[in-house]
């Protein structure tokens, strides 16, 4: 029986660039990544007795490590997302946190014109 290598390459490749979208190609993603990661085969003792969950922990942390600005990318896009959703949400309603910021030296006429922007607010300034 002859090998195909064609095939295995592109058996390989597709594992490598897989963007997982259910359990089992999940779990397929994390065996070449944690073999990669730790030059051990995925039937070793040390990713066998661990969780799905435990794993991709650790995918974030390696990741994390490398690029730390992710971390704050990621910070930032979960903000930025919850922002929208906020303003769908709350359509006219809605008002950012510097709508709310007032500035110590602020004149009392400048207090009440904020009050008038938003009548529901409580005057605690």
């Amino acid at each position: 029986m002859a090998i195909d290598f064609e095939k295995l390459k592109e058996i390989a490749k597709t594992r490598m660039e897989m963007e997982p979208s259910n359990e089992l190609e999940l779990i397929e993603w994390l065996k070449v990544w944690w073999s990669s990661t730790y030059n051990l085969p995925d039937n070793h003792p040390l990713f066998v007795n661990r969780t799905i969950e435990e794993h991709m922990i650790d995918f974030y942390i390696k990741k994390f490590q490398s690029n730390p600005d992710e971390l704050n990318e990621d910070s930032k896009k979960s903000k930025d997302e919850y922002e929208e959703w906020l303003k769908k949400e709350m359509g006219e309603d809605y008002h950012n946190e510097d709508d709310f910021l007032v500035d110590p030296k602020m004149s009392e006429k400048e207090k009440l014109e904020i009050l008038e922007k938003f009548p529901n607010i409580k005057e605690e300034f």
